[in-house]
């Protein structure tokens, strides 16, 4: 759990200081943003706020997960996202 809190704590860091920001399209726009390795997915509020329509998948289930799977064989048709977004599998790793 404190590993966790660790996370959440960079990655809003990041989000807030303007890092990771700048490579989103400037607004939302209810554009659908896939969150790759969304974790309990501490992003999707953030991103909720900018506009996007965020969906959440990961290996695991949580409370931030829309769908599962392991990332090679991803469950959706081509071009479905406008943004994707994979920041915590590389930051835990």
């Amino acid at each position: 759990m404190e590993t966790e809190k660790k996370n959440f704590k960079i990655a809003m860091h990041h989000w807030m200081r303007g890092d990771l920001e700048k490579f989103l399209p400037e607004s939302g726009n209810n554009r659908l943003l896939l969150s790759f390795g969304c974790g309990t997915g501490e992003d999707k509020d953030f991103l909720n706020s900018r506009g996007f329509h965020v969906i959440g998948f990961d290996l695991l289930p949580s409370c931030g997960t829309d769908f599962l799977g392991d990332g090679h064989n991803l469950p959706v048709i081509n071009s479905s996202f406008d943004v994707v977004v994979i920041f915590r599998p590389i930051m835990c790793q």
